[in-house]
């Protein structure tokens, strides 16, 4: 197991092939949207390495999501991936595209296969892996996500305010809590990043 756990660890990041397709983007069903990134966020509770700071999502489909942990990364590192696979998937690969749900069976010469990584499990290591695995279910069962598509104006529209996007979002984030409530249990709503939120509500609790 060592060894697997080096080439794990050893690893620029995680490329999870994941099962999910139950999504393509519908404005009139946005609860899609909802559950999809919610299904990339938390998986199925074998098929994330959570350790591994950046864990990049293939579904059956073709569309792509994953976590970034913030220690080392944002946001951007996933605008950079997926805009150079985009560019060379445009001007570089190319593809003849297939119409409906067909794929392709035959692997390019030039690529190599990918090789399953061998754990060797005894009894008691698999009745731990199991009662992880149900805890889990537990809480990713308990996970609520809402997805707002805004597409009235962007970044360009926003500097014109002489507002960062980044503080845009911030101002939005500190009006939401304001109009709900939020602010007058926290005694004020000058807080709107996670770092600075959590331990209030966590001492609340």
């Amino acid at each position: 197991n060592r060894k697997t756990l080096m080439d794990i660890e050893s690893a620029i990041f995680v490329m999870v092939l994941d099962d999910y397709d139950q999504y393509d983007y519908d404005p009139s069903h946005p609860e899609l949207l909802d559950k999809f990134l919610c299904a990339m966020l938390t998986g199925d509770g074998t098929n994330r390495w959570s350790d591994k700071s950046l864990n990049y999502c293939i579904t059956g489909n073709g569309r792509g999501g994953g976590t970034t942990e913030h220690s080392i990364a944002d946001g951007i590192e996933f605008d950079h991936l997926f805009e150079n696979y985009v560019f060379m998937d445009d001007n570089i690969i190319g593809y003849e595209e297939l119409p409906g749900n067909q794929t392709m069976d035959v692997v390019p010469a030039n690529l190599s296969c990918v090789k399953q990584l061998k754990f060797d499990i005894n009894d008691e290591m698999a009745k731990e892996i199991n009662r992880c695995y149900e805890k889990y279910q537990e809480k990713r069962n308990d996970v609520d996500m809402a997805c707002l598509v805004f597409r009235i104006f962007g970044k360009g529209r926003i500097k014109t305010f002489s507002v960062s996007p980044d503080a845009f979002v911030q101002l939005a984030i500190q009006l939401a809590n304001y109009k709900v409530g939020f602010a007058s249990k926290m005694g004020s709503n000058d807080k709107t990043a996670e770092n600075s939120l959590a331990p209030p509500l966590i001492e609340d609790d």
